[in-house]
């Protein structure tokens, strides 16, 4: 929404066009006034006082130049200047016919046989005060409209100087220059509101725009030039009025004469220094704030210079560089002296400048603009990818001067989130593999469930119907195998899943000890490998799932049993460990080498021995046991020497009995 706020030269401009419209009219009025014997209208005029004659025509005249004026096109100014200069010439002629004493007949040159009421009488002639200012005015309209504002300033003031000097030498009672040299002219008060139309018809040249410009120069002349005319002029006629009533003659008299002076001065001073004190805080305030301007153009040209991003501005009309900072330099291998001048594209790459030139056509429409990825083509011939941002530039009076740009060499960011994204997809397709590869563990083990279990029970009838044959305890041992490897694959996948049940109770470690001596000795019987077990009395009880827990000793003794020899020997010692109970199953078998020590616990993973086919497994037996740990809050730990055999460490957390509370016994009252 536009603002209703006018400047001072719009006002002024308006007090003027009023002006010409007032004279016009007043002098028209006063002339109809006294020709149609209109008695109210005669009347007012009267006070002015105007005369119906050649000055309220000349008055009207001037009146209409002035509003002319201020009409656009080239012929309203050049009437203007007609009519001034008409008038200019009739008074001057006029001038010279008062002082020289010819007879021209201006006095009879219009209407010579009066008008209306005024019928036979005789216009009166321009007097001398009248024909002076209507010709000073006259000059100063018709150069007015030829643009000369000093000269016209000049003669106007020149004719507002004759006013002053006539009106301070009638406020004096200087009555030898009044009567012979000095005269005020009829209609005076129009000739004053002329001349002010006349210099507020220009505010922003000549003498005008010195007084009018908010600078401290054009403030202290609006304050000083009313009070450099008004105050000595009114001390002065105190002073004479003074004198003239004797008032001076008595000391009351002079005291309160000075007193009077002094306040009248002291005002004229407080009146001025008003402003000055305003312009002094203004400039204050406009000091303050260029030393923080330039504190910040400061920090913002370091922060230009030592930005490693590119920092340029281009020209808004032909796109060419205009500021290239250092960190340009460093990200497009181009110098300063070199880049000036030249077409902002032509950093881009052939196939990017179509969508520069878009991105140009939306900077035209004032929007900002910024890209992610642009390829650009730094001087060694080498493609970078580049983000930019490019914005336009404004000056205080909101025009566009420029086009700036803020672009960063991203090309190894780039390629990094190229990478990343490579790595997450092959990531996805490695967990959605994984996943589909679980689902089919769980799937087809519990598919082989079934037939699994036919074979075992067909393998027991053979056994019962025929104990001769030796074949069927192969059928028997094989559908074991197979059984313990579905179990092995189904706890695993569900210890993936997260779903595998956990029932704590209390475990008592001599039971569990008995329980899982009586699952494994067979084997170990079988193979003629010494199985001892050892569990400390001290040992606390801990919690668990009694089952998985034994499930964690079988497999690690059933480890031990596949990888120690006939002959040898392998047992489990439980004891107490600060807060841990710790469950030892050691052997004197093969040995793990130390570069195998990490892996054993990874899923699918067996030693490459020359006998490990031979002995089985799929290589899940340690991982369920790590988890199955872990999942009871404890931890593994493995150690062994090639030929010595190795010791397989379980860590569970002792069950500690809750606190019971504090209570205290209060009496009854």
């Amino acid at each position: 929404m536009a603002s209703d706020h006018r400047s001072p030269s719009e006002t002024l401009r308006n007090v003027s066009k009023v002006a010409g419209v007032a004279v016009a009219l007043a002098s028209v009025s006063a002339f109809l006034g006294e020709a149609f014997a209109i008695e109210p209208v005669a009347r007012v005029f009267r006070l002015i006082p105007i005369l119906p004659n050649q000055q309220a025509l000349m008055a009207m005249l001037l009146g209409v130049a002035l509003c002319l004026l201020h009409l656009d096109g080239r012929w309203p100014g050049r009437l203007a200047e007609w009519l001034a200069g008409g008038v200019t010439l009739f008074c001057l002629l006029a001038l010279a016919e008062i002082s020289l004493g010819w007879r021209l007949g201006f006095d009879r040159l219009v209407f010579p046989q009066g008008f209306g009421a005024l019928s036979g009488q005789e216009f009166q002639r321009l007097t001398l005060p009248s024909a002076i200012e209507l010709a000073l005015l006259g000059i100063a309209l018709a150069l007015n409209g030829r643009r000369r504002g000093l000269p016209s300033d000049f003669l106007t003031l020149t004719a507002l100087g004759y006013l002053f000097i006539t009106a301070l030498i009638m406020a004096l009672r200087i009555q030898q220059l009044y009567d012979t040299t000095f005269a005020l002219p009829p209609g005076v008060l129009l000739i004053v509101v002329l001349a002010l139309g006349i210099l507020f018809s220009h505010p922003d040249r000549g003498v005008m725009k010195v007084i009018t410009d908010e600078t401290p120069t054009g403030i202290v002349l609006r304050r000083l030039i009313p009070t450099a005319l008004l105050g000595p002029t009114l001390v002065g006629w105190l002073w004479e009025e003074g004198s003239r009533l004797g008032i001076f003659e008595v000391p009351e008299g002079m005291f309160f004469a000075v007193l009077a002076m002094t306040v009248i001065t002291l005002g004229i001073v407080i009146w001025n220094v008003a402003p000055l004190e305003r312009l002094e805080r203004a400039r204050k305030a406009a000091v303050d704030a260029l030393k923080a301007s330039e504190t910040y153009a400061r920090r913002l040209a370091a922060i230009v210079e030592t930005s490693e991003d590119a920092i340029l501005t281009f020209d808004p009309d032909n796109l060419t560089v205009t500021f290239w900072s250092q960190g340009a330099e460093k990200v497009w291998g181009w110098s300063e002296a070199e880049i000036i001048g030249k077409t902002a594209s032509f950093l881009m790459i052939p196939d990017y400048r179509e969508a520069f030139s878009e991105t140009v056509a939306k900077l035209r429409q004032g929007c900002a603009v910024s890209l992610q990825y642009s390829e650009g083509l730094r001087k060694d011939g080498r493609k970078i990818d580049v983000s930019m941002s490019i914005f336009p530039v404004r000056d205080a009076e909101d025009r566009l001067v420029a086009y700036g740009s803020i672009q960063r060499d991203v090309t190894e960011r780039k390629r990094a989130v190229e990478e990343a994204a490579r790595r997450t997809a092959e990531l996805k397709e490695a967990v959605e593999l994984n996943r589909l590869k679980d689902h089919f563990l769980s799937t087809i083990s519990h598919e082989m469930k079934t037939p699994l279990s036919l074979i075992t029970g067909y393998a027991e009838l053979l056994e019962e119907a025929h104990p001769e044959e030796k074949n069927v305890e192969g059928i028997k041992e094989g559908s074991r195998r197979l059984a313990e490897h579905i179990d092995n694959i189904l706890d695993y996948s569900a210890l993936i899943s997260g779903t595998l049940p956990i029932h704590r109770t209390e475990i008592d470690l001599q039971e569990l000890a008995q329980h899982v001596n009586a699952v494994v000795h067979e084997g170990f019987e079988r193979k003629q490998i010494s199985l001892m077990t050892e569990v400390s009395p001290e040992t606390p009880v801990i919690e668990g799932d009694f089952r998985r827990v034994a499930q964690v000793l079988v497999e690690l003794l059933e480890n031990a049993r596949k990888f120690t020899p006939s002959g040898g020997k392998a047992g489990v010692r439980i004891a107490e460990e600060k807060d841990w109970v710790r469950m030892d199953v050691w052997n004197t078998g093969e040995g793990i080498p130390a570069a195998d020590l990490d892996r054993i616990w990874e899923a699918f993973s067996q030693l490459e021995t020359e006998d490990a086919f031979r002995k089985g497994g799929l290589g899940l037996g340690l991982t369920i046991v790590k988890k199955l740990v872990e999942l009871h809050g404890g931890k593994v730990a493995v150690e062994s020497q090639i030929g010595k055999g190795a010791t397989f460490s379980v860590f569970l957390p002792v069950a500690r009995p809750e606190k019971p509370s504090n209570t205290h016994y209060r009496p009854s009252s």
